[in-house]
């Protein structure tokens, strides 16, 4: 390893081949060599994950905590947020900063970057939801897809192109620009209904996420799906009655323009997500019947 390469905090990576990525996340002075992955499980896993809980205003200290905080759950968002951080706020060297009006206009654009974070994990899903629906949903894919992407290539002494990222911002829309170059395939798992890509163009029913008792979709969902049409489970029916329901609303909408009847794409993302999640608690006797039909039913 060329150590005097990975000299800025951030994320290095390099394709191994079509699909399979090297990274290095470089945090202060440790340079961390992870382990290899497919780009497309880098989208997934910022898909899944649950961000913390983002404040309109930030001190020095608590943003590079808050980042540290995300670092100790997934190490390369945490680290592409400090790099982030580091640019605007010039890594905690506060005798560097004249004037209070100058840390309280850094500060403020440290919040709006942070602000960022929620905003890429929805333009991942949206990403997701217009490849799976490609017949309505063409439309909803952000022009800024095709924007600039900011990162910087550099090379080994052996030849070999590295790219660095010190934004997540930049880091996730290369990630998105590739996918949607390359027209991958996304499913919709039918045990736990996350979004997931299939290992090959083929459509794959279930995906592989850790479902209940150490079990995945893959394993377990066929059996659910046993139980719900031998046993007519009330919550799994009316989740697929519903489902239904709101995707023929919004399909309305994209048809036909706005109605009474239609919902737009935010509206039933929104619902999905609720129900979703009222489904899959009540699969891991998290919630009652009734406790989930009130989350899955519409008004």
């Amino acid at each position: 390893m060329d150590k005097n390469i990975y000299s800025r905090t951030g994320l290095y990576i390099k394709f191994k081949n079509k699909n399979i990525i090297d990274r290095i996340a470089v945090d202060d002075l440790d340079i961390t060599e992870l382990e290899p992955i497919d780009y497309r499980n880098e989208l997934i896993a910022l898909y899944d994950y649950e961000l913390p809980e983002i404040y309109d205003n930030y001190t020095v200290d608590s943003a590079y905590d808050f980042a540290e905080e995300i670092l100790k759950d997934n190490i390369v968002l945490g680290v592409l947020l400090k790099a982030d951080i580091n640019k605007h706020l010039i890594h905690r060297k506060l005798a560097d900063i004249n004037t209070p009006e100058e840390l309280k206009s850094k500060l403020e654009t440290v919040s709006i970057r942070m602000k960022l974070l929620p905003y890429m994990k929805n333009k991942v899903n949206k990403l997701f939801m217009c490849v799976m629906h490609k017949d309505i949903l063409s439309g909803v894919l952000d022009v800024s897809m095709h924007d600039t992407i900011e990162y910087t290539v550099t090379k080994t002494r052996n030849g070999e192109e590295i790219l660095f990222f010190d934004s997540p911002k930049s880091y996730y829309e290369y990630l998105i620009f590739t996918f949607y170059l390359r027209d991958e395939t996304v499913c919709e798992c039918e045990n736990c209904n996350r979004l997931f890509v299939p290992k090959t163009k083929k459509k794959t029913l279930y995906c592989d996420r850790v479902f209940k008792d150490g079990k995945i979709c893959k394993q377990i969902g066929p059996i659910i799906k046993h139980k719900m049409l031998a046993e007519n489970d009330l919550v799994l029916q009316t989740f697929n009655k519903e489902k239904n329901k709101m995707y023929k609303r919004m399909e309305r909408s994209f048809t036909f323009g706005e109605t009474s009847k239609s919902i737009s794409y935010d509206e039933y993302t929104a619902w999905l997500s609720t129900a979703v999640t009222a489904k899959n608690l009540y699969l891991n006797n998290q919630l009652t019947v009734n406790e989930a039909l009130e989350m899955i039913m519409i008004d």
